[in-house]
C-alpha cells in the first residue's frame, strides 16, 4: 500500500469511527507512528480533523466542504499528471464514466471548466463534482463497498447498461498482455466490463508497477482498451507489447 492509498483508508476509518489512535493505525498499516502523525497533519491543515494526545478526531463541519483538498492530498505528482493527461482527451459535451479507484480520482481536478455529463460509482468523486456548475452529475445506485471504495453491486451494473459513454476512465492494479485488466472481485470485474462495452473510448489509468500482474477475474480485455495512461517507470518491453496491440500508451514524466 502506498502513501495516498494509506491516507484514503485513514480518511474512511475516520468517517466510520470518528476517533483514531496513532499507535493502532501504525500497527494496522505497518508504518511508524511518526508516519501516521504526518498523515494526520495533512488532514488537520485542511480542517478535516483535530489532533489530540495519541490520536485524532473528526471535525464534522469540514468533511464535505474540503472534499477537493482531501482528494488532492491523496495524489502524488505522477498521479496528478496522469489525471491531467486524461482530461486532455476530453471536449465539451462529452459523456464520461469515472471509476471508483485512486487514479480515476485524479481526473476530477481538471474538469471544472468543461461542460460534461459524468456518471460515477465513487461517492468521493461525486462529492467534488456536485460543486462544478458545468457538470451534469449522475451517481450510480447500489450497495457501497468499503473494500472496493465505491458503489458496486448487481443493481449498479444494471443501471450502467442504459448509458453510452464517450470516454470511460477505469483504474486497477493488475494488467498484462494476455488477460488485460483484471481484479479480484467478480462483481467489480462485471461492472468494469459493462462500462467498457458501453464506451467508445476506454482509458485505463494505472501505475507502472501494475504491469505484468494478474488477478482472479478479467475486467477489461485488451480488445476493449483504446488508451492506457501510466507513469514513466513502465518497462520498454511492456510499452512495446501494448503498442504492438494497437493500444495508445500515454506515459507521463
Amino acid at each position: 500500500m502506498n502513501s495516498y492509498e494509506r491516507r484514503l483508508e485513514i480518511y474512511r476509518k475516520l468517517l466510520e469511527e470518528e476517533y483514531l489512535d496513532v499507535n493502532e493505525l501504525a500497527q494496522l498499516f505497518d508504518v511508524t507512528p511518526m508516519t501516521i502523525r504526518r498523515d494526520l497533519a495533512l488532514y488537520e491543515k485542511q480542517g478535516i480533523l483535530k489532533t489530540a494526545y495519541g490520536g485524532a478526531y473528526l471535525n464534522q463541519d469540514a468533511v464535505v466542504s474540503d472534499a477537493l483538498p482531501l482528494m488532492q492530498s491523496r495524489l502524488d505528482l505522477s498521479s496528478r499528471k496522469i489525471g491531467e493527461s486524461a482530461c486532455a482527451l476530453l471536449a465539451n459535451g462529452n459523456s464520461i464514466f469515472i471509476d471508483s479507484n485512486i487514479l480515476p480520482y485524479s481526473v476530477v481536478m481538471g474538469l471544472n471548466n468543461l461542460r460534461l455529463t459524468v456518471v460515477t460509482t465513487s461517492l468521493d468523486v461525486a462529492n467534488v463534482l456536485r460543486t462544478y456548475s458545468k457538470i451534469k452529475l449522475i451517481v450510480a445506485p447500489g450497495t457501497y463497498s468499503s473494500d472496493l471504495g465505491g458503489i458496486v453491486s448487481s443493481t449498479t451494473i444494471a443501471f450502467l447498461r442504459q448509458y453510452s459513454f464517450d470516454f470511460a476512465f477505469i483504474g486497477g492494479k493488475n494488467i498484462d498482455v494476455t488477460f488485460g485488466l483484471t481484479v479480484e472481485d467478480e462483481t467489480e470485474a462485471h461492472l468494469k466490463a459493462t462500462v467498457a462495452d458501453n464506451s467508445r473510448h476506454t482509458v485505463i489509468l494505472i501505475d507502472s508497477d501494475s504491469f505484468g500482474t494478474s488477478a482472479f477475474a478479467q475486467a477489461v480485455p485488451l480488445r476493449r482498451i483504446q488508451t492506457i495512461i501510466t507513469d514513466s517507470n513502465i518497462s520498454e518491453d511492456y510499452r512495446t507489447a501494448f503498442e504492438h496491440r494497437g493500444i495508445q500508451l500515454i506515459v507521463v514524466d
